[in-house]
């Protein structure tokens, strides 16, 4: 795994309480360190689910322009158009997320520049 990806906070523990978990559809990611209070939360709205895979976007996230897989315990970053930044997936999930990517640029941008802005990013189809 690379640096950056290695400093990504841990997946929720399943027998954490989800607070606020299912506003907005959002994925909720526990950071790690003490627990004090609401601001342990960091929020990332759903994209779109398919084949057990969640696509995420932070709200207010720094360039380059990319959203967030989610797939069996493991993540990865994604450009807009699929290119792989970091992270780790199974191939096959690779190929999906890359193929999904392709199929959405457009929906994407928009996700993006809405999250970018701190407002709801939106869904997007998933695969068939």
């Amino acid at each position: 795994m690379s640096p950056k990806f290695a400093a990504w906070p841990a997946l929720p523990n399943t027998s954490a309480p989800k607070v606020g978990a299912r506003d907005f559809g959002a994925v909720v990611l526990f950071s790690p360190g003490s627990v004090t209070g609401a601001s342990y939360l960091r929020r990332m709205p759903r994209i779109a689910s398919f084949y057990g895979i969640t696509i995420t976007m932070y709200f207010g996230d720094h360039n380059p322009p990319h959203f967030h897989a989610l797939y069996s315990g493991q993540r990865a970053r994604f450009t807009l158009d699929g290119e792989l930044l970091d992270g780790d997936l199974p191939q096959r999930a690779q190929r999906l997320v890359r193929t999904w990517a392709q199929l959405h640029p457009d929906e994407l941008a928009g996700c993006w520049e809405r999250a970018r802005n701190h407002a709801l990013p939106g869904t997007i189809e998933p695969l068939p």
